[in-house]
């Protein structure tokens, strides 16, 4: 186990990754799933015109998160590093140096159980689209200023391993594969 855990602090720094095994910020990774539905009309995209005025499409993206520490607990204010939001609807980034006072991100069991974050704009798509997550429940709207009517969507948060975990498992199926194949009989060679 010893020859594992050295393989993923060499690997881990190479694939600019910190978990666990690297000292200071812990990352962890959410994938987002849910629907959304927007309102369009001719401002917003002229081929719509007399087309339907809703688009039902799937909302989908990745939650990452920085805590300052690999522990289990309860993190807020200055203990939440960054979050960031990427996802077809639009990105939010409360980078490192974010007010975060009234806001909090729970661990439990090496992954994210939990994030109170709620009403927040998301400036990367527009000032009057906003997001709120509390506990592995997610929402976005976006009011109608270029649109008819508003978008809304709502998703669900489903924690992904973390990188070590994912490392070390790829160490250990690399070394079963190599402990197989020395374990298996030699070929027996046949009389001529």
């Amino acid at each position: 186990m010893a020859s594992s855990s050295r393989l993923a602090s060499l690997l881990l720094p190479l694939l600019g990754v910190c978990s666990p095994v690297c000292a200071g910020d812990t990352t962890y990774w959410l994938d987002l799933r849910g629907r959304l539905d927007h309102s369009v009309n001719c401002w917003e995209t002229r081929p719509l015109c007399s087309g339907p005025p809703f688009i039902d499409m799937d909302w989908r993206g990745r939650v990452t998160v920085v805590v300052d520490s690999p522990a289990d607990g309860r993190y807020g204010d200055t203990d939440i590093v960054s979050l960031h939001l990427d996802a077809n609807a639009g990105s939010f980034d409360a980078p490192r140096g974010f007010d975060f006072d009234g806001n909090w991100v729970t661990v439990t069991d090496g992954q994210v159980s939990g994030i109170w974050f709620p009403g927040f704009p998301v400036t990367a798509l527009d000032s009057n689209a906003w997001i709120t997550i509390e506990g592995l429940d997610a929402w976005y709207q976006a009011a109608g200023s270029y649109h008819v009517g508003s978008s809304y969507a709502e998703g669900t948060l489903t924690p992904i391993p973390e990188p070590a975990s994912a490392v070390l498992l790829l160490a250990g199926v690399v070394a079963c594969a190599g402990l197989a194949r020395r374990l298996r009989p030699a070929p027996v060679a046949s009389a001529a």
